[in-house]
């Protein structure tokens, strides 16, 4: 590597500058490992967790029993506006259920609604599929590498920024000194 403090008009605060670039480069290029890790350890949890035999799920029609009222903001929770639950029946092997479902906001009562229900008869839902963990791993290293480089450039920009100032007092108490102004 090239000795900087052999040429003269390289200051003390370049030299400073380049070896923080460089700590700051190396240090960006391991946290961008470790989101890529990160992206990968997510997507093996996930992936094992799809893997796993998936549990007795079939499909019947429920008849809602009730009406729903209009969903407003304040009476649903988060995310689910436009839906509420209702109270149910349906048919699983022979015997008639009963229970609470969640169906579209305004459904009138009387309404055959698809349902997914579990080896027991009860209102399952569906588990996810292995491409949308795929999806989610591959969505978290991205976001994960995003960030990392967001914070390397606003790190950059300030330790330029420092430095910049540093060299401009520098060069000012120079040209002073050229100039006479200074003893």
């Amino acid at each position: 590597m090239k000795d900087m403090r052999a040429e003269p008009l390289t200051r003390r605060v370049d030299i400073m500058e380049a070896r923080v670039l460089r700590i700051l480069a190396l240090t960006a290029v391991l946290i961008g490992t470790l989101a890529v890790v990160c992206g990968s350890i997510w997507m093996g949890s996930q992936s094992s967790a799809t893997s796993a035999p998936p549990p007795a799920v079939s499909r019947v029609t429920a008849e809602t029993d009730a009406a729903t009222r209009a969903a407003t903001p304040s009476s649903t929770a988060i995310g689910s506006y436009g839906s509420t639950t209702v109270s149910a029946h349906w048919t699983w092997n022979g015997a008639q259920r009963t229970g609470t479902i969640t169906v579209p906001a305004n459904t009138p009562a009387g309404t055959r609604v698809p349902l997914t229900v579990d080896s027991t008869g009860a209102p399952a839902s569906l588990r996810p599929a292995p491409a949308s963990a795929g999806v989610m791993a591959t969505v978290t290293g991205f976001v994960l590498l995003a960030l990392t480089v967001a914070a390397y450039v606003a790190a950059r920009l300030a330790v330029r920024r420092r430095f910049d100032e540093q060299r401009d007092k520098q060069w000012d108490h120079d040209l002073a000194v050229f100039y006479g102004r200074i003893g």
